[in-house]
């Protein structure tokens, strides 16, 4: 290759913000790329003015005033969602397919056509300003969470979105140059990523090789994920990260259908309870998520994370995050105390200005925030116990917690796990000491270091596969839940003597038994699509003699199924191959019981 220069880069696609690091091979070192001017975050936004259909990303899309835009936020989160009220109410169109629309010949905006252009723009800026002529190794993180029936094609989608961006770069390196580029693309979860880090910042700064256990707490905008890995260092000297547990929300996978208990939710859950106090809307009336409520949240994250943050740290810190207490600081009357920051809000008033005092702030945090991550550190505790550790222990060995994310940087979060864990503030064995923009910029670090293959991850199965009859009352599995399983290996189904087990097409290849638990009682049947059957039932050699049914994983975990028919006992003609990338693609979803 006639001097072309390929990198490897990890990217952190946050709800909130989005960061990317790149390899230096000179230094040897992972460094944040500077997308925006002046930092290492860029808004994950992006904005559409239908008058020129025109796009645009970060600050610029974050920052706009003009009613007529339309504003696109947490669109990762919304990559799975196929509600039609819920996209409408996220100023989303409400259709599922990338493609024009019919009537009007423009590009519908879904979740998932915004991120392929939002991701786009980080990647053309990236090459840009490094000067690399293609992206070699790619990491992307996604949220942990992404794992049931419900949101893991969200991890497929976004998976063939970067794929298909890197094809596309590569494709015009090819025509620019005559030379082919090829690219390696992997989705690891957030927590893997906020591990990889973690295990390199605890041999940089010890000088020794780590083997023990990381409790990592990944709190963002969308988000929660809490993992517990253990991390075992080789002979030569490669560490290896195996996830023992795995607890965590967000996504749309709560009861009322809000995005996650996070981050985002906080903030426009105290703009909203803001909105009601002021009388500008009825308790029970619906608050709408326009341009102008987005506006105050985005205002009150810019008083959460600048120039009012080290006094609400102060405030809570001395009186502690109590409604009742904070309350009693003062009133409009005695703003100095009592009052946290004000926001623009045409209708709010005479001044047309929101008031947001401490107690406000703490009594949305002690009804949004504070339950849901207590019981998820409950969740994890029982974990910890049922594999030997003492994580309460001051004085324990190879044991370290560690609190990544932006939203893991505020003040009541980081006390509530604190107090939960009865954390020293110095001193403590358990702590790992990496600053805040450090902590922030986690996932994409670590991501990076998988990339260049710095460290592995140790892969054990996030669920449980294999075929079914009977609606799952007789089923064959290929891989179980937690079983280590090798990227690309086929593992096919058998009998309870371990013998393959062989279908016959036309009665039997329909159900499949899908599972993202341990326990039974999570598991799922779901039906082959009849274009899929179609498909399988074109092959003569599968009609006419038995077929036994594989399943192999990549290094994105995502699945593939694997057909192969048998003659008298032996493979015949050749092995067929199906993604199984996209579950609404190949299965009646309705159909999952």
């Amino acid at each position: 290759m006639s001097g072309l220069k390929g990198c490897s880069i990890g990217i952190d696609f946050g709800s909130t913000n989005s960061s990317v690091f790149i390899f230096d091979s000179e230094t040897g070192k992972a460094v944040p790329v500077d997308i925006v001017t002046g930092s290492p975050l860029i808004p994950s936004v992006a904005s559409y003015n239908p008058k020129n259909r025109a796009y645009d990303y970060g600050l610029n899309a974050k920052n706009t005033s003009s009613k007529k835009v339309r504003v696109f936020k947490a669109f990762k989160m919304l990559l799975s969602e196929k509600d039609p009220m819920i996209l409408q109410d996220r100023g989303y169109d409400p259709v599922s397919e990338d493609a024009e629309s019919e009537e009007t010949g423009v590009q519908a905006n879904t979740p998932e056509y915004i991120t392929k252009i939002f991701l786009k723009y980080i990647l053309d800026t990236v090459l840009v300003k490094t000067g690399y002529d293609y992206i070699a190794n790619l990491v992307v993180g996604f949220p942990e969470v992404w794992n049931n029936i419900e949101t893991a094609g969200a991890r497929y989608v976004l998976r063939e979105i970067c794929t298909g961006l890197l094809q596309g770069i590569n494709e015009n390196v090819s025509k620019r140059t005559g030379e082919t580029v090829q690219s390696h693309v992997e989705i690891r979860t957030e927590p893997e990523c906020a591990s990889a880090f973690i295990a390199r910042q605890i041999k940089l700064k010890s000088g020794m090789d780590y083997n023990g256990h990381v409790l990592t707490i990944d709190y963002g905008g969308g988000t929660l994920d809490i993992t517990l890995s253990n991390i075992e260092t080789n002979e030569k000297g490669y560490m290896e990260i195996n996830v023992l547990a795995r607890q965590g929300v967000g996504e749309n996978n709560t009861e009322d259908k809000q995005i996650g208990n996070a981050g985002i939710i906080y903030m426009e859950s105290v703009i909203e309870e803001a909105l009601r106090r002021a009388e500008v809307y009825e308790a029970e009336e619906s608050i709408p998520h326009n341009n102008k409520f987005y506006k105050a949240v985005n205002e009150l994250e810019n008083y959460i994370t600048g120039a009012q943050r080290e006094k609400l740290e102060d405030t809570f810190g001395f009186y502690g995050v109590d409604a009742g207490v904070l309350d009693g600081l003062g009133d409009e009357d005695d703003p100095i105390d009592w009052l946290f920051c004000t926001i623009d809000f045409d209708g709010a008033g005479d001044d047309d200005e929101l008031l947001i005092p401490y107690s406000l702030m703490a009594d949305c945090y002690n009804k949004v925030i504070a339950p849901t991550l207590n019981e998820q550190l409950q969740l994890i505790m029982q974990d910890m116990i049922e594999h030997g550790i003492m994580c309460k222990n001051r004085k324990i060995d190879h044991f370290k917690i560690a609190v990544v994310g932006g939203f893991g940087r505020f003040y009541p979060v980081r006390n509530q796990i604190q107090k939960f864990f009865n954390l020293d503030r110095v001193g403590d064995a358990r702590t790992l000491e990496i600053s805040e923009d450090e902590a922030e910029l986690a996932i994409a670090h670590g991501a990076c270091l998988l990339a260049e293959g710095i460290l592995k991850i140790h892969k054990t199965s996030r669920l449980e596969i294999g075929m079914a009859q009977d609606r799952g009352k007789n089923r064959q599995i290929a891989i179980q839940y937690g079983q280590e399983i090798e990227n690309g290996k086929i593992y096919f189904c058998e009998d309870q003597n371990h013998k393959l087990y062989k279908f016959w097409l036309d009665d039997c290849v329909r159900e499949f038994w899908i599972n993202y638990s341990s326990k039974e009682s999570g598991g799922h049947i779901g039906i082959l699509k009849r274009q899929i059957v179609r498909q399988l039932e074109g092959i003569r050699e599968l009609k006419e003699a038995p077929v036994v049914v594989g399943f192999s994983m990549d290094e994105s975990d995502v699945l593939t199924m694997h057909v192969q028919p048998f003659i008298k006992n032996e493979p015949a003609g050749e092995m067929m191959n199906f993604p199984l990338s996209r579950y609404d693609k190949m299965f009646d979803i309705s159909s999952f019981v």
